[in-house]
């Protein structure tokens, strides 16, 4: 009977959706040097897969896939081994340990990134079907002089640099602009829902919307059902979903917004402390065109 009851529990799990959170929190290390490889933006082409970008990257001399991450603080390298010196870093669920790495040199599109500390995760449950290649997650030190232009349309992103995305502006108006904070890596943006307002983190790396839990109480979300969410320590856990009707920030308005309601409590106290009601993935920036301007601090939004 108790087999059958497992058997039971196992089966109903595996019918319930289940979204990848990339989300990392870990101190700072030592900064990339940089290198142009040209005085002018180049475009990577990207794959979007599972409300993810991935692009092709060489690491250590070594090609290969990587995600995008906004929500990552380095360079994560994919590794299984956790070698060297280990440090205490927070996913989407719980603290875990990561090991530490250090990294030659790190080319993608126009820059050349050389001598600096990467972190060792075990990333490879992140990795598209019936791929091998994925050695790991573009973060926050490598693109932080850097504006990043998402192309949804075409598939592209370009690496501008501080006078460049300045005469991008000035050729293309944005129709929409919004202006983020830097909590260390991630980038925070004023949300109003409801009329309340509220802090979320902007996370390239989560396939779909995250909140507080306890905020919950405060909306009437529709749709309500229950998701698994597995984040970079490779814990699943069961968590609340709905749909709200919608959010806004800054210019940007956003309908019918999906939402998973987790825990997020050991983020917004102790080692790290962010001020954050939760994360918004991807779905947020997805459109025609966006640009992330980090010497800024803004987002930029094209139809």
């Amino acid at each position: 009977m108790k087999l059958l009851i497992v058997i039971f529990l196992c089966l109903a799990n595996l019918g319930i959706s289940q979204t990848k959170i990339a989300y990392l929190s870990a101190e700072r290390m030592t900064s990339p040097a940089l290198e142009e490889r040209n005085n002018t933006a180049t475009s990577s082409n990207f794959e979007y897969y599972g409300g993810l970008i991935y692009v092709n990257a060489v690491l250590n001399g070594e090609s290969g896939q990587f995600i995008f991450d906004t929500g990552a603080p380095t360079l994560v390298v994919n590794s299984k081994k956790n070698t060297g010196k280990s440090i205490t870093a927070s996913g989407i669920s719980n603290s875990f340990q990561v090991g530490q790495v250090e990294v030659n040199s790190f080319e993608w599109a126009n820059l050349l990134r050389e001598n600096f500390q990467g972190l060792l995760v075990d990333v490879s449950h992140f990795q598209k079907s019936g791929a091998e290649n994925l050695k790991g997650l573009i973060g926050y030190e490598i693109v932080a002089d850097r504006a990043v232009e998402i192309d949804f349309q075409d598939q592209t992103i370009s690496l501008f640099s501080y006078r460049e995305v300045k005469r991008e502006i000035k050729n293309r108006k944005p129709s929409q602009t919004i202006s983020f904070e830097l909590e260390g890596h991630l980038p925070v943006v004023e949300v109003i829902i409801e009329g309340k307002k509220y802090r979320f983190g902007i996370d390239t790396g989560s396939e779909c919307n995250i909140m507080d839990e306890r905020k919950l109480s405060e909306f009437t979300p529709q749709a309500v059902s229950t998701e698994m969410i597995q984040g970079l320590d490779q814990t699943k856990q069961k968590v609340r979903v709905g749909k709200i009707n919608g959010i806004r920030s800054g210019e940007r308005a956003v309908s019918d917004v999906k939402f998973l309601f987790s825990n997020i409590s050991h983020l917004q106290s102790g080692q790290f402390n962010y001020q954050i009601d939760g994360l918004l993935g991807l779905s947020f920036l997805k459109g025609n065109k966006c640009i992330i301007d980090y010497p800024r601090q803004k987002i930029y939004f094209y139809n």
